[in-house]
């Protein structure tokens, strides 16, 4: 009753395509409360969650994300929506969140405590040093990415759209599209994706008062053109014998190569190399 979360502290990190991606990370004290809060509630929504989401669920990894899209591939789903969210955990509506949590959780406390962590205030260092703290209880978006709870709370709000490719009677099921989803990434895969198949995805996500990033959203033949998923490319080649038709080929995405030879580089260079100490 007496707990009160300290503000959390941002920090920068790079992203894939060179931008910077803001991370809030709680202090030790916070999290381990988070933690056991996401222990206590974590079976609640697993009961709920579709088989679509592979992202920070248990027993549940990118690997099998990937082993999903190769047999939607394989079973004739070539035609792939490759989406993107915009800033999705900072532009996660509370008052919805809250209305969605509640259907499950009906213990005040529990409901109280992520209130409080949801309107936790960030601070940041400025050049000078000195803290600057912004959100708060005004704050009314967003969850921080660093935090032990916010993957938990993700996967709670984008349910919603995992649950409309489960509907028996919806255009997705109907269709026969089937969705891949770890975390804020996602990709729809159909022998065909026409318009009704992009209308009920955009709208949902609308609804959700969420933004798809157009610029980064495309639809592709997998026969004809490579996507990205997870830091792997898929494409589909011809056979290096001459035999004929086509494999599906699985490979590292160039980029997520790119990013591992700058690691191993900037390890390497005599200039940050540490030098160990006896």
């Amino acid at each position: 009753r007496t707990y009160k979360p300290a503000p959390v502290l941002r920090c920068w990190i790079e992203k894939p395509d060179g931008r910077l991606r803001p991370l809030g990370i709680p202090n030790i004290r916070d999290r381990v409360v988070q933690m056991a809060c996401k222990t206590v509630i974590e079976p609640i929504f697993e009961a709920d969650f579709e088989n679509c989401s592979y992202g920070f669920r248990p027993k549940r990894n990118a690997h099998q994300a990937i082993g999903e899209i190769k047999q939607q591939l394989r079973e004739g789903r070539q035609e792939v929506l490759d989406a993107d969210l915009s800033q999705y955990f900072d532009t996660i509506p509370h008052a919805r969140l809250m209305e969605l949590i509640g259907r499950r959780i009906s213990d005040r406390e529990v409901l109280g405590l992520l209130r409080m962590w949801l309107k936790t205030p960030v601070a940041e260092r400025t050049e000078t040093k000195k803290l600057r703290y912004s959100g708060g209880k005004r704050n009314k978006r967003g969850t921080p990415q660093g935090g032990v709870i916010s993957p938990l709370l993700a996967n709670i709000y984008l349910n919603e759209l995992d649950r409309e490719f489960g509907r028996e009677d919806g255009t997705l099921r109907r269709s026969g599209a089937r969705m891949v989803r770890y975390a804020d990434d996602f990709v729809v895969l159909a022998r065909y994706i026409g318009e009704p198949i992009k209308a009920v995805v955009r709208n949902k996500i609308k609804e959700l008062g969420l933004t798809l990033n157009e610029e980064k959203t495309s639809i592709v033949r997998a026969t004809r053109q490579s996507f990205n998923f997870l830091g792997y490319t898929f494409r589909y080649d011809r056979h290096l014998n001459g035999a004929p038709g086509m494999y599906l080929n699985i490979f590292p995405a160039e980029k997520a190569v790119n990013r591992l030879r700058g690691k191993i580089r900037t390890i390497l260079t005599p200039a940050t190399r540490k030098t160990p100490t006896k």
